[in-house]
């Protein structure tokens, strides 16, 4: 088996630290620590631990959306909405099952702090979150002045109320939760 390469070995490091100690309390050195790294071989690859956050969301965000997508394609189902429920439910089962993960997940990212990390996520080829999100829109004609912020809504939506229900605790599980969460979506979709 070929040896992992000291990215890639910093990145497994990275996610492991995030979710079981939250982005706060690690630190570099603790990362390089359990990637058997030296310190100067992190800064070869990230400018600190923000920059590695951001590409571990990147990944992970990418992963779950197209889990989530490839499970949708063996099922039958074919209203958009629905299709869109399906993914949003799928996601918050997801985040649910692993809870830490949000541990490194901002909960509300800002649009304009993070619109860079937005682009850089819907651009990416491997992304079929963004492509299937566009043909609904263009194939119901749905008129949206800008799709991929209310792509971003949704996803922020979905984001909060997972960091909420499940971290915080509040008053409801997830499941009581849901229908509401898919009636704003739906409203949001609307003409």
């Amino acid at each position: 088996m070929e040896e992992k390469s000291k990215r890639e070995r910093l990145l497994i490091s990275a996610y492991k630290l995030f979710k079981t100690k939250g982005l706060n309390k690690t630190t570099i050195q603790d990362i390089v620590d359990d990637a058997k790294v030296a310190k100067g071989t992190f800064y070869l690859y990230f400018n600190d631990k923000y920059s590695i956050q951001e590409e571990l969301i990147i990944e992970k965000s990418k992963e779950i959306f197209n889990n989530a997508l490839d499970k949708l394609s063996n099922t039958k189902i074919d209203s958009f909405d629905k299709q869109l429920i399906f993914v949003v439910d799928y996601i918050i089962d997801y985040i649910q099952n692993e809870p830490e993960i949000l541990n490194f997940i901002t909960k509300d990212l800002s649009l304009s702090l993070y619109q860079d990390k937005f682009t850089k996520l819907i651009e990416n080829d491997d992304l079929k979150i963004y492509d299937m999100f566009m043909k609904g829109i263009k194939d119901n004609n749905i008129k949206l002045k800008r799709p991929e912020i209310t792509l971003f809504m949704i996803i922020e939506f979905v984001s909060a109320t997972c960091f909420s229900v499940i971290t915080k605790r509040i008053s409801l599980s997830v499941e009581e939760y849901k229908p509401y969460l898919h009636s704003v979506i739906k409203k949001m979709l609307e003409n």
